[in-house]
């Protein structure tokens, strides 16, 4: 187990408590653009509807982490396969497990 502020590019993880079925977690490369700070600031300008979200919580938790979150699944009545990639951000301290392989698309 490690904490999310600890992550690394390319790694894939999971959360170590109930982790939901088909949901993986990966740490972007960082740059410049690839901060929270400048992410919430991206969302806050769009005009997203969570932007108010994300700016509170990265003033609750100023050293939070930028991760991709990406949920996975079928279809249930025509079998297609779906993957949904959003960002968010994590407390530092959200305890993650690395994993070898991406999960499977469930129904």
């Amino acid at each position: 187990m490690i904490h999310a502020s600890q992550t690394t590019p390319g790694q894939y993880y999971r959360a170590t408590r109930r982790p939901p079925v088909g949901v993986f977690y990966t740490a972007p490369r960082q740059t410049k653009r690839n901060t929270p700070r400048e992410w919430v600031g991206r969302q806050l300008s769009k005009g997203a509807p969570l932007a108010n979200y994300w700016a509170w919580f990265l003033k609750s938790h100023p050293d939070c982490v930028l991760m991709i979150q990406t949920h996975r699944g079928m279809d249930a009545f025509t079998g297609k396969r779906w993957e949904i990639r959003t960002r968010i951000l994590v407390a530092p301290d959200k305890r993650l497990r690395q994993v070898k392989t991406r999960p499977g698309y469930r129904g």
